[in-house]
């Protein structure tokens, strides 16, 4: 079974990241790129990449950490003396 992992804005960010998965020894599938190239110019159509489902555990860590780096860091707040 598959399962869908993540969804991506454009073509491009879901080939970088299926091409990182490829990588890491997990197979993907794209869902949607062929939406994607016609409806391109709006930013409508999402890509979603799928995943087998052993390897989705694996697959969403990875994700998980792109996720955090792309998280801007929380300010800490100053304490006054």
């Amino acid at each position: 079974m598959v399962l869908q992992l993540t969804s991506c804005r454009d073509e491009f960010e879901a080939e970088v990241i299926k091409g990182a998965l490829a990588d890491m020894g997990i197979e993907s599938i794209l869902q949607g790129q062929n939406m994607s190239q016609i409806y391109g110019g709006i930013g409508a159509m999402e890509v979603n990449i799928l995943v087998d489902e052993k390897d989705y555990d694996k697959a969403r860590a990875y994700i998980d950490t792109l996720e955090n780096k792309d998280a801007e860091p929380v300010a800490e707040k100053e304490e006054k003396p």
